[in-house]
């Protein structure tokens, strides 16, 4: 009898879930759970979940992630994105960004860094909107460089990754 509970347990799962082969496991923590609805693109909330530093290195995994999303945390009065579609390794690494944000101002909530999670190059002369030319995977690389900095964490916090870089976020 545990057999076909587990079995019926299962197709229940995948009915409810599809089969979409992109994503790869139910999840078991905050964090697989987080990118789980992102790339499902259920994410329901305007608010990040309650993430703090000691998520940062399993959200850097996902960093890299080009499932392409629709929902994600957003600002309700100022988002330009909520129609708009990126990827899911950005909405990551805006969340990081926003964990280093708020752990800067002592917030207990998480702060968005921005007004949507889009990277965009550090240039008033030329604010070129279009993330998908390398963009995402230059952040990426630069957020996994500052996350690997050995400094005591209050001074790794201070430092923006994107510093050296020629992106911000918008």
């Amino acid at each position: 009898m545990t057999i076909a509970k587990f079995l019926l347990g299962s197709f229940f799962i995948l009915l409810i879930h599809g089969c979409d082969t992109k994503i790869d496991s139910i999840p078991n923590n905050q964090v697989e759970e987080y990118i789980f609805e992102l790339q499902a693109n259920q994410y329901q909330e305007f608010k990040f979940p309650s993430f703090s530093a000691n998520h940062i290195s399993q959200l850097l995994e996902f960093g890299n992630e080009t499932i392409p999303t629709r929902t994600f945390p957003h600002n309700p009065v100022v988002c330009y994105m909520t129609e708009a579609e990126t990827k899911v390794g950005v909405v990551v690494l805006w969340t990081i960004e926003s964990i280093r944000r708020s752990f800067l101002e002592d917030s207990e909530e998480l702060i968005y860094p921005s007004a949507d999670p889009l990277l965009i190059m550090n240039d008033p002369q030329n604010e070129d909107y279009n993330y998908y030319h390398g963009y995402h995977i230059k952040a990426y690389e630069a957020y996994k460089k500052w996350w690997q900095l050995e400094l005591p964490l209050g001074e790794k916090m201070k430092i923006n990754p994107l510093g050296d870089s020629t992106l911000k976020w918008r």
